[in-house]
């Protein structure tokens, strides 16, 4: 479940994942055509609640009008022993450390007081690296607001599971763990503020931002999540988003290449904005257009 949250990868990224949404006619669905041929190009969210369900009928639609389901990445290898022992070794500090001598003492008494208030343990909370420590805090919020189940991806991969439909995968597992053990690395103290400013707000912010979605509004989206995470960390930015984008923007052009039609589901971050998928296909003269 950490690594599907961090699919939206950090705060606003995470909490892209937790709405409880009302009805708009719109949706982040998207038909991407090249000559003759297209795909559907879906933005999720990936954890939500369970009053969310149904989803928008545009991602059944897209669903239903594909061949092959293209996701992020394969999160049943989660499961699996051996990557969550290959995961506690990278995103954990080694045996002595912990991150109170990465942070200056009043950032860490206020995760201290913040770890307290919600009866965490920050002597084990500390041993974590900044990336899944905040990924924690996080979901320790996203609990509280009843943001438990399933999201679009994890929807859609058990229903392709369950009909054996044909399924591939963008990037690997992983890659998204080193991107987890790697976030706020030298920037410790500004990270932790920023995850401890964004948490205390999230209730706030979920209900400032619970209809972008929905809406496919991918100007909102990019204002009130993209910008100001951009500006806090640029290098951070780049690694989630825009080298993530780029790498993901070759295959989906290899797929238009082909008959088959896949449905094509990530984060609707990675949808909005210059450096997203959405700008950059329709630069690449694609047409690009809003599923009804």
């Amino acid at each position: 479940m950490i690594l599907r949250a961090l699919s939206f990868n950090l705060l606003p990224f995470i909490l892209m994942a937790a709405f409880s949404l009302p009805s708009y006619s719109s949706s982040s669905v998207w038909k991407v055509t090249h000559q003759k041929q297209h795909l559907y190009l879906g933005g999720t969210v990936h954890l939500l609640a369970k009053s969310d369900y149904p989803l928008p009928p545009q991602f059944n639609t897209a669903y239903a009008h594909s061949a092959k389901l293209i996701l992020e990445a394969d999160t049943s290898k989660m499961q699996h022993p051996d990557f969550q022992q290959v995961m506690m070794q990278q995103a954990m500090y080694p045996a002595g450390q912990t991150i109170q001598s990465k942070l200056t003492p009043d950032t860490y008494q206020a995760l201290k007081q913040h770890c307290i208030s919600r009866n965490l343990d920050i002597d084990h909370l500390g041993k974590f690296k900044p990336g899944l420590l905040s990924v924690m805090l996080t979901m320790t919020e996203l609990n509280k607001l009843n943001i438990t189940s399933l999201g679009v991806d994890d929807h859609f991969d058990q229903k392709a599971k369950q009909q054996k439909r044909p399924m591939g995968y963008l990037e690997n597992l992983k890659d998204q763990l080193s991107l987890i053990a790697n976030m706020g690395k030298e920037q410790e103290d500004d990270f932790i503020q920023y995850t401890l400013e964004e948490t205390n707000q999230l209730e706030a912010m979920f209900n400032k931002l619970k209809s972008t979605w929905r809406l496919g509004d991918m100007k909102q989206l990019n204002d009130i999540a993209i910008v100001p995470f951009q500006q806090h960390f640029p290098d951070l930015y780049k690694a989630l988003l825009v080298d993530r984008n780029n790498n993901w923007l070759v295959q989906i052009k290899h797929m238009l290449d082909t008959k088959e039609v896949e449905f094509i589901l990530v984060g609707a971050l990675h949808m909005a904005g210059e450096d997203g998928l959405i700008q950059q296909l329709r630069k690449s003269g694609y047409q690009v257009e809003r599923l009804p």
